[in-house]
């Protein structure tokens, strides 16, 4: 009878650590997924200003040359 009851302890004890064990590496995959997330927004934020301080810059210099032509 104690035999028995030890076992289904150490069983308990055993599910409750696998259980544990799932729910911690949900937790981890999803705070790896969220990272990835944050990383490839602020890497496409990035690219978007640089892109557009390029294209502003282009047009500046533009306006610019226009300008000078017409001041000779």
């Amino acid at each position: 009878m104690k035999l028995n009851k030890a076992i289904r302890l150490k069983k308990m004890v055993w599910e409750g650590i696998l259980g544990r064990r799932k729910i911690t590496n949900h937790l981890t995959s999803s705070l790896c997924n969220l990272e990835r997330l944050f990383l490839d927004k602020g890497r496409i934020e990035a690219f978007r200003t640089l892109l557009s301080y390029s294209n502003s810059k282009k047009h500046a210099s533009k306006i610019l040359k226009h300008r000078a032509l017409m001041d000779i």
